[in-house]
């Protein structure tokens, strides 16, 4: 059964309104550990973002994984119109994993992902500020639903790629801030 409109408006208000209380950071040494929408670190937070192509066009995407799902697939295909125009990030990722895509997409992924945060902070100053303000302290995406870009939750083991993409963006943003 589908939301009814304003009830999904209602529900994005409340995820915005949480977006933009997060927590403000000391300088302690706890890693940040996140997971699902909510967190300004997680690609199914709505932070809307522009990116400017060659081209001179401009495309508006919802979310950082509508940009990232879509990225799979040959631009412009009728799969990464599907994609972008998506309703919610969870619909673009279950279309990202529809058969067809890009032949070297694991040899771009980690690329494609970094280009993608790196745009949704030029857009979005908040998101800037909160990943600089977290200093030297480590951050992974703690679950155990993926073990790539996240770090395995409680069991371990996982790679945490989006951690280490985040904090490797961070520290980029260290010689920027002096």
């Amino acid at each position: 059964m589908q939301d009814k409109p304003h009830s999904r408006k209602r529900k994005r208000e409340k995820e915005e309104k949480k977006v933009s209380e997060q927590p403000k950071l000391d300088d302690s040494t706890t890693p940040i550990l996140f997971y699902g929408r909510g967190h300004l670190f997680s690609n199914f937070t709505p932070l809307a973002f522009v990116e400017d192509l060659p081209s001179k066009e401009k495309i508006v995407w919802k979310t950082r994984e509508h940009r990232y799902q879509a990225s799979k697939f040959e631009f412009k295909s009728p799969m990464w119109e599907r994609i972008h125009k998506a309703p919610t990030p969870s619909t673009a990722k279950r279309l990202g994993r529809t058969p067809g895509m890009r032949n070297d997409w694991n040899a771009i992924r980690d690329e494609v992902m970094k280009e993608t945060i790196q745009l949704c902070i030029k857009c979005n100053p908040r998101l800037k500020e909160f990943l600089w303000s977290t200093g030297k302290r480590h951050i992974a995406e703690h679950t155990t639903a993926d073990l790539y870009w996240g770090d395995g939750g409680h069991k371990g083991g996982g790679q945490n790629q989006l951690g280490k993409i985040l904090m490797e963006i961070r520290d980029s943003l260290g010689s920027e801030k002096t």
